[in-house]
């Protein structure tokens, strides 16, 4: 993590930071996954739901709720694939919204 002033901090000097700043630490690990419109690894969803074109409409995990409000279609050189838009992920009294108004994918 990088502040305002440019000072760099990881691991748990970061944790700590954002924890005295927002007062929680976001699911950074299972976020990258939440926002490809996938279930992050290491632990189970308690509840998924998918949408009536079979995408993922809703997602319980690690004490966090996801709902996927908005999808995109993006053409690439491997075809159309279908990726998240809009979502909202909250826990508790914290919400997190995301809003990506451009993808850029990379075919390996």
């Amino acid at each position: 993590m990088t502040s305002g002033r440019g000072e760099e901090y990881s691991g748990d000097d970061a944790a700590a930071i954002l924890s005295d700043q927002l007062g929680f630490v976001p699911p950074f690990d299972a976020l990258r996954y939440w926002v490809l419109g996938l279930v992050a690894p290491g632990e189970a969803p308690t509840d998924q739901q998918t949408n009536g074109a079979g995408r993922l409409a809703e997602l319980t995990q690690w004490g966090w709720h996801i709902s996927y409000e908005r999808w995109t279609v993006l053409a690439t050189s491997l075809g159309e694939v279908q990726v998240p838009q809009k979502l909202t992920a909250t826990r508790s009294d914290v919400r997190l919204k995301l809003v990506v108004n451009r993808w850029k994918l990379r075919a390996d």
